[in-house]
């Protein structure tokens, strides 16, 4: 089975680049909700702090929402209960 067939589809939809590009921003967002930190995240998927915010800011500007209350020291979901950042 190749990793075209492991992408559930219906027939004829083709999984866009865009969509992939998705895929690696909501890996890093798991990845920096998991570890607290842009900086610690990044240093577990071998990329740059700022590449890892970059990920982010991405995915908030897809979805149209802020995913990440940021202080200098940490990184977290808004909370849930509030819907603040």
């Amino acid at each position: 089975m190749g990793c075209r067939d492991a992408v559930p589809r219906k027939s004829g939809e083709r999984v866009t680049e865009g969509a992939i590009d998705r895929l690696g921003h909501m890996r890093v967002f798991v990845r920096v909700v998991e570890c607290g930190s842009f900086s610690a995240a990044a240093r577990d998927l071998d990329r740059t702090q700022s590449a890892a915010s970059k990920h982010i800011l991405a995915l908030e500007r897809h979805l149209g929402a802020r995913l990440m209350s940021r202080t200098t020291r940490s990184a977290r979901p808004p909370d849930a209960a509030t819907g603040s950042p």
